[in-house]
């Protein structure tokens, strides 16, 4: 991460941190232990149980179903239209 000294929030996603290695593992639970004021992290994996068990004790777990194909092709046509749509539920 790079960090801004400004009094903004932002958001970091980080995709598939179960597919990390040790070394990056390690250096994102740094950034998750201590993080900077207004920063905050959204974390996806598709194998909960490979994420490191400290990285996981630092987060919130939320289990998301994936969207239907139905569903991601309606969606991304009306974005491409210009409409702006909230993800489905």
């Amino acid at each position: 991460c790079s960090y801004d000294s400004g009094n903004e929030t932002f958001y970091a996603i980080l995709y598939d941190v179960d597919l990390l290695t040790a070394s990056a593992s390690a250096r994102i639970l740094k950034d998750l232990e201590e993080p900077r004021t207004g920063y905050h992290f959204i974390l996806t994996a598709r194998s909960v149980d490979r994420v490191l068990p400290t990285i996981l004790s630092r987060c919130h777990k939320h289990i998301l179903s994936p969207l239907t194909a139905t569903s991601r092709i309606d969606w991304a046509r009306r974005i491409a239209h210009g409409e702006l749509v909230p993800l489905p539920d």
